[in-house]
């Protein structure tokens, strides 16, 4: 036999069993690797599954359970037998304090000279307040303009032509010392105020007050609940709601400037009223 081809041939034969090989080791890694891919597909499938199973868990069943609370809360809310009263109550005493508003108007052909005249007098104001034993912390200004004035014709019409000016200045007093009032309110004229819109009376803490309001009005609307459930032949439950109104204060008492006389403008301070309005719920037995 010739060597050269036995030697030919088993490379070849070599050569046709490594290709051989070769393709089984390419088909076995594409195995592995569809193997794989199907691997994570799986378990991607199930983390998407255990993920929608705790939203279910953490966001579904709590809005259930909700639903559910709520219905049997109203459930209940409609079953459950109330009586519902409104109770009120005043309580009196007399004022400690008022507060005056008070001024002065001047005009004049030019704004400097209304507002100096206007100054002047307000610094006397101011200087006799203090005689007067009002504290700086009892003073405010509450309004200041100044504003031209314009002509008017016979029969009372605005026309386009300033005339002079006018200047205003407000100031807002409180009296402690209500005996006097009549004083202040005669010396404030004689200093040069021209305008005093009005005075309020009122009462400076006035929390004590209320409080005997706020269980006037609680013993009136428990006694009309005890009334209303003598007449149906129940009784009355425990408190399930209890609400306060507003609170009812006075009204302002005005008082237009006028001329005094030499003696103290007598002023009558009266009773400060106030009245709480409470409702209440009450259960049914």
């Amino acid at each position: 036999m010739n060597v050269s081809y036995f030697c030919r041939t088993a490379r070849l034969q070599a050569s046709q069993w490594g290709f051989v090989q070769i393709t089984k080791f390419q088909m076995e890694l594409e195995e592995i690797d569809s193997r794989l891919s199907l691997y994570n597909a799986i378990q991607m499938s199930r983390f998407h599954l255990f993920t929608e199973k705790i939203t279910m868990r953490f966001f579904l069943i709590p809005t259930l359970l909700a639903c559910f609370l709520s219905q049997v809360a109203a459930a209940d809310t409609v079953a459950q037998r109330t009586i519902s009263v409104t109770g009120r109550g005043s309580a009196s005493a007399p004022p400690d304090v008022a507060s005056v508003n008070t001024g002065v108007i001047t005009q004049a052909a030019t704004a400097g000279e209304a507002l100096k005249a206007n100054t002047e007098i307000m610094q006397r104001i101011m200087k006799e307040l203090k005689t007067q034993e009002i504290a700086s912390k009892d003073i405010q200004t509450s309004n200041f303009s100044v504003s031209p004035e314009y002509r008017r014709d016979d029969r009372g019409r605005t026309q386009p032509e300033i005339v002079g000016y006018r200047v205003s200045n407000q100031l807002t007093v409180k009296v402690h010392n209500l005996p006097s009032l009549g004083g202040v309110l005669d010396a404030l004229v004689k200093t040069g105020s021209n305008r005093i819109n009005g005075i309020t009376f009122g009462i400076d803490e006035p929390e004590g007050l209320l409080n005997q309001a706020r269980n006037r009005a609680i013993k009136n609307a428990t006694s009309k609940a005890a009334l209303y459930a003598s007449a149906m032949g129940v009784k009355v439950g425990p408190v399930i709601s209890i609400s306060e109104a507003a609170i009812a204060t006075p009204r302002p008492q005005f008082m237009a400037a006028r001329a005094m006389a030499d003696s103290a403008v007598p002023i009558a301070a009266g009773e400060q009223q106030l009245t709480a309005t409470i409702n209440i719920v009450f259960g049914i037995d």
